[in-house]
């Protein structure tokens, strides 16, 4: 969990330390849309035990696109990270594939206007196209690998449960009959 929190970071702050150097009317906008990114990722997603579901799910996905495309729009193709940070935000938030696909493309969508909007190559289009389909893939793939993960353990567990409990009445069932038996032949 740390460690992607000091990833997520580093790929978010870098873009003001590199060139060419946002305006000061554009590090009005980044700052804080940049601070509020960082904040929604490390604190509500990464690390996270347990997946949203429903509605807050998909708030929390529209709020984490929007702000990574607001970035990108603002700040250039140096903010290409958030746009990649927002689509595997996204496939970490989805219930379903489907949503994580919607938002992946979302992602992918404006990642090319901006680079159409910069005058990228075919090649770098290409980047920008798969990079945020790949985010999201991979995080919504490992978050139900881990969800899986947890659903075996959890009936790994209950199998465990249910053995101690069916040996527990073997042995009553055999101390009964052995009980019985030791009764009768006393009578």
């Amino acid at each position: 969990g740390q460690v992607m929190r000091v990833i997520i970071t580093f790929f978010l702050v870098a873009p003001f330390f590199s060139k060419p150097r946002p305006s000061p009317a554009q590090i009005a906008f980044l700052a804080p849309a940049t601070a509020a990114l960082i904040l929604l990722v490390c604190i509500f997603i990464v690390g996270r035990p347990r997946r949203l579901r429903g509605y807050p799910a998909l708030a929390f996905t529209a709020v984490i696109v929007g702000l990574a495309i607001s970035i990108l729009a603002v700040g250039g193709l140096n903010w290409i990270g958030a746009i990649f940070i927002g689509g595997a935000a996204a496939g970490r938030l989805s219930g379903s594939g489907r949503w994580a696909a919607v938002a992946a493309i979302t992602c992918a969508a404006a990642a090319v206007g901006a680079g159409l909007a910069n005058g990228v190559t075919y090649g770098s289009a290409l980047e920008l196209t798969v990079g945020p389909v790949l985010a999201a893939f991979f995080a919504y793939s490992a978050w139900r690998r881990m969800e899986l993960v947890e659903k075996l353990r959890d009936t790994r567990a209950e199998l465990a449960r249910m053995a101690v409990a069916g040996e527990r009445l073997r042995i009553a069932r055999d101390l009964h009959d052995l009980l019985g038996h030791s009764l009768s032949l006393i009578t």
